[in-house]
């Protein structure tokens, strides 16, 4: 999906409810975020602190392909490399 860190970060980052408590939650379980976007959804759950409604956008969130779009465009925009 993402070739670097920074792209999965910037990704968490634009998911709702992903607060910085919550984004180093997941750094503390996966430093290189690249296991988050394929744990199942009640694995996942169970590390974040959302209300069922919270997590479910913020699961949408995490597997969207406007956000994955979104990063594609600052990779080109902003020539991010690795």
């Amino acid at each position: 999906m993402y070739s670097s860190v920074r792209e999965r970060l910037i990704h968490l980052h634009h998911c709702r409810g992903a607060s910085w408590k919550t984004i180093h939650r997941l750094f503390q379980i996966d430093p290189t975020f690249s296991s988050i976007f394929t744990l199942s959804p009640s694995v996942l759950q169970t590390y974040l602190p959302f209300s069922s409604q919270q997590y479910t956008l913020f699961f949408q969130d995490l597997h969207s392909l406007h956000i994955q779009s979104m990063i594609k465009t600052y990779n080109e925009d902003f020539k991010f490399t690795s």
